[in-house]
């Protein structure tokens, strides 16, 4: 099986190939106290920043396994982040990413949509 961590690197490497996309991995200190980090966790993985209408989106991802399960600080942040309209999905591979940042342009176009009509 796959590690999560060659999934992840594939996955940057796909998104960042697109003119549309600027991917990083959110950053967690080594062990050895080294990089930078944050103190955060749950955190997704992956941040991508998504352009679409001339405007940046984040979307999150969350890299797992086949088998792989969030751990309970990563619901919680899935939680949060889709609790302020934000762009979260869990993916295993590169097609499920590309799924995703299909599914983000959808979603904000229909939010942009929304948005525009008076009221």
């Amino acid at each position: 099986m796959e590690s999560e961590t060659a999934i992840e690197l594939a996955i940057l490497k796909d998104l960042n190939a697109r003119e549309d996309v600027l991917a990083f991995k959110y950053g967690v200190k080594a062990k050895h106290g080294k990089g930078r980090g944050c103190n955060a966790t749950g955190v997704a993985d992956i941040v991508v920043n998504l352009e679409y209408a001339s405007m940046c989106f984040v979307v999150y991802l969350e890299v797992k396994t086949k088998l792989g399960k969030q751990r309970i600080s990563q619901y919680e942040f899935e939680k949060q982040v889709k609790g302020l309209g934000g762009l979260y999905y869990i993916v295993r591979s590169v097609d499920d990413a590309r799924n995703a940042m299909n599914d983000a342009k959808e979603t904000i176009s229909s939010n942009i949509q929304i948005a525009q009509i008076p009221w």
